[in-house]
């Protein structure tokens, strides 16, 4: 049987850490995980995982660094179709809201461990890397407002800046505090169904949107 390169083994083994690591946030936070764990879980040494990585910090930053790549990957797809044309195939401003609340909770169930460590993390970071990922946050937002441009003439706020911001801000909020309080593995939010609670929070996006302010 012919010998694997060196480089490639390297790149298989960094790749299996990488994995292993990403299976364990799934399970438990990042305090939690000790290398040890990490290398038993990708059937490596621990000696070999110190030629990949200096500690387990690095691994959290390597393994951030390639779902920042996953989301500006992410982000070049959407923008580069017709989002708007989707929402006005939805048929109304209800039905669209509830597009954009089912996709957004089905991201926050692939990628909830994730999200749950970079939060972590960016906490006893510089504000440079925290603004580096606000600035990914307000790109991935953009996609969600164009819905208010499709649907202008539903909509009652007249601080269409205001509203922008606020439908982003509130999307955000209860998605995070469900992601930080539903227990690992979870696929409901007390008891309720993924389809009942993304479509009662469109519902309530909905509400705002066509309630004018007093």
């Amino acid at each position: 049987m012919r010998e694997q390169p060196k480089q490639s083994r390297a790149k298989k083994n960094r790749q299996a850490l990488m994995s292993a690591l990403e299976s364990l946030l799934k399970e438990k936070d990042f305090d939690q995980i000790s290398v040890t764990e990490i290398a038993s879980v990708a059937e490596v040494s621990t000696g070999l995982l110190y030629a990949h990585f200096t500690n387990k910090t690095d691994f959290l930053e390597a393994l951030l660094e390639t779902y920042r790549e996953r989301i500006i990957h992410r982000l070049e797809e959407v923008e580069s179709q017709d989002v708007k044309n989707e929402y006005r195939n939805a048929g109304g401003l209800r039905e669209a809201l509830r597009i954009i609340s089912d996709f957004a909770y089905g991201q926050l169930l692939e990628e909830a461990h994730i999200i749950r460590a970079l939060t972590q993390h960016l906490r006893a970071r510089s504000e440079a890397e925290q603004a580096e990922w606000q600035t990914l946050r307000v790109r991935a937002a953009s996609t969600i407002t164009s819905v208010l441009k499709v649907y202008v003439d539903d909509l009652a706020r007249t601080d269409k800046g205001l509203t922008g911001r606020m439908l982003v801000y509130f999307f955000n909020s209860i998605f995070s505090e469900v992601m930080q309080n539903r227990k690992l593995g979870s696929t409901s939010v007390n008891g309720v169904s993924r389809q009942t609670f993304t479509q009662e929070i469109a519902d309530m996006a909905y509400g705002y949107l066509t309630t004018a302010p007093k």
